[in-house]
């Protein structure tokens, strides 16, 4: 039941999908991100998705192509044993080269934009990104359920912070607990997202003046991290009586995140950070 409702999503977001590109008239889009790749097709393999303006898409596979065939939402699927032979795929899947070829300018690198030039000389290249962004920026019902059961999950999480910190001396201590307890309810380990480096674990748990520390973090918070390589989140720093303790956590349920920042203490804390609490708010 589940793949025929997933099938039926990914057919109704092709749909619109590719009635964006007709107005924009361009003939059909190659989508590799791993987001976009995973909303449209219902898979995450190392695969490229041919979606026409018009009729079936085509998922061309490098690997794993038995994974592929197992989870994806579509029937056309095919090895695809070198990138170059994607142009040839697509002729034969379509009857013709396209025009105009959609491509995700926003993240695709320079070395595989210019492998897609050489590939189809004389094309028009376009960025199609924003139509990706317009597909995926209203809800379906299943994506809005998801989103929900992720809020309830971490509604949970939270519920059993205060035991968590019941059991840690050390940011590291606390952040184990709460992403074990995500992990164990389907959390993927992992936030993908479309942006140039752009990723996240699980989010940021910091405590005291650690919660202050500068970071490359593109969010308010940072944390000193486990070190240079992540300098941000939870790192081996005290969790101290009377001090606030930041939690910025994302559950995450088949892609869809619930974020959601809580402020805890061992302790009452001093009036200082009730009140600017209370500014923030």
């Amino acid at each position: 039941m589940l793949r025929l409702s997933m099938a039926d999503e990914c057919r109704d977001r092709i749909e619109r999908f590719q009635e964006l590109l007709r107005v924009r008239r361009v003939d059909g889009a190659l989508i590799m991100q791993k987001v976009a790749l995973y909303y449209l097709s219902g898979t995450d393999q190392n695969a490229v998705l041919w979606v026409p303006a018009s009729g079936e898409p085509l998922l061309m596979v490098r690997k794993s192509l038995e994974r592929a065939k197992q989870d994806a939402a579509m029937d056309q699927i095919i090895p695809l044993s070198n990138p170059s032979h994607t142009a040839e795929a697509i002729r034969d899947h379509s009857g013709a080269l396209p025009s105009r070829l959609g491509l995700e300018m926003d993240i695709l690198p320079v070395k595989i934009y210019q492998s897609y030039v050489n590939l189809f000389p004389g094309v028009d290249m376009v960025d199609i990104s924003p139509l990706i962004r317009s597909a995926r920026m209203v809800k379906s019902s299943y994506e809005i359920s998801c989103i929900r059961k992720a809020a309830q999950i971490a509604d949970q999480m939270y519920d059993q912070v205060p035991q968590f910190l019941e059991e840690s001396e050390t940011e590291i201590d606390l952040a184990l607990r709460a992403e074990a307890f995500y992990r164990r309810h389907g959390h993927a380990g992992l936030n993908r997202m479309r942006g140039f480096n752009m990723e996240s674990v699980y989010g940021h748990i910091m405590a005291g003046a650690n919660a202050a520390a500068p970071s490359a973090s593109p969010g308010p918070t940072g944390g000193c991290g486990p070190g240079p390589y992540l300098s941000q989140g939870a790192g081996q720093g005290k969790i101290n009586p009377h001090e606030p303790i930041l939690i910025d956590y994302t559950s995450n349920v088949s892609g869809y995140i619930s974020d959601q920042t809580r402020i805890f203490s061992k302790g009452e804390l001093p009036e200082k950070f009730h009140h600017a609490h209370q500014v923030m708010l």
